[in-house]
């Protein structure tokens, strides 16, 4: 929104960190969300597949998206991927 102050317009940026940070915060309440229900599915997969591997991997990734506000949480995320294709091999 540009309002006329004088001469010179002027971008009001306030409104816009608003809207940015509304956005960051539903981003991170729908992955913590969304790691919930990922860290079910790898439940139920290690409990028919019988590896525990799907399980910590799970675990971890429902952790880490708790902690994706800090950069440990991007790098737990790495790591929790990794630990499903190692569980995804052993299941072969």
């Amino acid at each position: 929104m540009i309002i006329k102050s004088g001469s010179y317009p002027y971008i009001n940026y306030l409104n816009i960190e608003k809207k940015l940070l509304f956005f960051l915060i539903l981003t991170y309440i729908l992955f913590v969300i969304s790691g919930y229900y990922i860290k079910n599915a790898f439940y139920l997969l290690a409990y028919y597949t019988k590896i525990s591997l799907f399980k910590t991997a799970g675990l971890l990734y429902f952790i880490s998206s708790f902690l994706l506000i800090l950069v440990i949480g991007g790098v737990g995320i790495i790591i929790a991927w990794i630990l499903i294709a190692v569980a995804f091999y052993y299941a072969l």
